[in-house]
């Protein structure tokens, strides 16, 4: 046997050449996997997160351009706030009967915000809704009475949506028990 081959008669350099073969295949296909995970993940879901399972809310909740409002209670029709006060008119707007997230966390100054992320269908909705009305306001309703109407600043592609304010944390947990039960605390 020659010092230049190995055992079994092969050639010590075809060996090698076969060997950083599967090194360089093996490579490509980690690198073609991770592209692929990049390209289809959920880019509102961080790294290393979880995925959201959808959960479905006993109140389903509406979100509908404001076309008025005025003080008092609600004649005729209309959306009346969780305290009466005000009577909303409301456009065509969507049903959100299930979300993955809807939690409050904190925000910038010690503030609270209640955060809402929507299902993938959902998420569409969303954005052609918001995509309509910016500048304009939206009215988040659950069981029949407007919780929250908020200035739309930009278009909502990502399905999450945020309500924030100078809210503190026990005031934000008040507008999440409200958004869930659809009733003023």
């Amino acid at each position: 046997m020659r010092r230049d081959e190995a055992p079994g008669g092969a050639d010590r350099g075809v060996t090698v050449a076969l060997l950083l073969g599967a090194v360089a295949a093996l490579t490509v296909a980690v690198v073609v996997a991770v592209v692929a995970f990049v390209l289809a993940r959920d880019p509102s879901v961080p790294l290393g997160a979880a995925r959201n399972t959808t959960h479905a809310l006993q109140t389903p909740l509406t979100v509908a351009p404001v076309t008025g409002s005025y003080p008092g209670a609600c004649s005729g029709g209309g959306a009346p706030d969780l305290t009466g006060a005000t009577c909303y008119q409301l456009g065509q707007g969507i049903t959100i009967n299930a979300v993955e997230k809807i939690a409050v966390e904190p925000a910038q100054g010690g503030h609270h915000n209640v955060v809402i992320l929507l299902p993938p269908d959902g998420r569409d909705q969303l954005a052609r809704l918001t995509g309509q009305n910016v500048k304009r306001k939206i009215a988040i309703a659950a069981g029949g009475r407007v919780v929250t109407a908020a200035t739309v600043d930009e278009q909502i592609v990502t399905g999450n949506l945020t309500i924030s304010g100078s809210f503190t944390r026990p005031e934000a947990q008040a507008l999440l028990a409200q958004l869930l039960s659809g009733t003023a605390s």
